[in-house]
């Protein structure tokens, strides 16, 4: 688990956001499809592309850990739900990772610190799409 793993050699809790190697290293909870809210880390690294998270029972920091490339979450949502303290990461491949922080203010760091690194992936995404479209029709025209 987290226990034993660098985070906590290096002193790193769930309250320590200022890391030189970490933007963001906090516990919250996920929706696990049929489990209900269950505790992650999730871990924003600086200079990195991907948010990571994972079981602090189970699993190893850091080749355990989830990754979640920066580039998949088209939008991040602040919802009224359970409390205000949740919030939502809608994915390229169509699934909704639902979160739950653990106060208003973690909950906003990371929607704000998400939101200004996931700038624009929607519309790229939906470009991509188009072009992708248009392309397999090009092709068709062509043969």
């Amino acid at each position: 688990g987290l226990a034993g793993s660098s985070f906590a050699q290096e002193g790193m809790d769930d309250n320590d956001t200022h890391n030189d190697d970490v933007i963001l290293c906090t516990q919250l909870f996920l929706k696990v499809q049929g489990k209900g809210w269950m505790p992650r880390w999730f871990v924003l690294p600086t200079d990195s592309n991907e948010v990571l998270y994972g079981d602090p029972d189970k699993d190893e920091w850091p080749h355990d850990f989830e990754r979640l490339q920066l580039e998949q979450i088209l939008r991040v949502v602040a919802s009224e739900k359970n409390s205000g303290l949740r919030f939502e990461l809608v994915l390229a491949d169509g699934r909704l990772l639902k979160v739950l922080a653990q106060d208003a203010e973690e909950r906003d760091e990371w929607v704000n610190q998400l939101r200004v690194l996931c700038e624009g992936n929607e519309e790229r995404s939906a470009f991509i799409q188009i072009a992708k479209q248009f392309h397999c029709l090009r092709q068709q025209w062509v043969c």
